[in-house]
């Protein structure tokens, strides 16, 4: 799920074009913040959010409180972004 957050934004420049491809990897970076608890996924889901998406922050309302809980737990980078 780490390598999954990671591509997300590598392939968000690839699909520039296809307008339902990037739909669908913003709801799979959204699937991976609300759904996920470990902060290796979550530390690597919110830096691919800083990447694809940094404007919509509806899309933290969901997993806000659960960012902010293991916001101390997370690795350096998660921490910065």
């Amino acid at each position: 799920r780490k390598c999954a957050a990671n591509a997300l934004a590598k392939l968000h420049d690839q699909c520039a074009a296809d307008v339902q491809q990037q739909t669908m990897l913003l709801d799979i970076m959204q699937q991976l913040l609300d759904d996920d608890d470990q902060t290796m996924v979550l530390t690597s889901a919110v830096i691919a959010f800083s990447d694809l998406c940094p404007q919509k922050l509806a899309l933290l309302h969901g997993c806000f409180r659960k960012l902010c809980n293991l916001l101390a737990d997370m690795d350096e980078w998660g921490q910065v972004v």
